[in-house]
């Protein structure tokens, strides 16, 4: 591909499906986000051992995926944080609406 290693064009189809992947996972329920959450790092993970691994890789696209990783990650932290803050307040609202036995 016009001069670039072969690593780099499934680097970004990577990057790409991962995007695609938490854009769509932020409907489903807290336990669903936390196994994604997990496929997530595994694959950057093995992604960035492909990136060190393959010849004449450019280092400014490894650099700039672990500069998104670090600067996202608080993002995403405060989201899950809060979901799950949420969703523990609903079932406290259901145990206290029903009815004591």
């Amino acid at each position: 591909m016009n001069g670039l290693p072969a690593g780099v064009p499934t680097a970004v189809g990577v990057v790409a499906a991962i995007l695609a992947m938490l854009r769509f996972v932020r409907r489903l329920s807290l336990r669903v986000q936390v196994v994604a959450l997990v496929v997530v790092s595994v694959s950057i993970g093995v992604l960035l051992m492909t990136i060190v691994q393959v010849p004449r890789f450019p280092g400014w696209l490894a650099a700039s995926l672990v500069i998104v990783v670090f600067i996202s990650m608080p993002f995403a932290l405060r989201h899950f944080m809060r979901r799950f803050s949420q969703e523990e307040e609903e079932e406290i609202k259901k145990a206290s609406h029903r009815p004591a036995r």
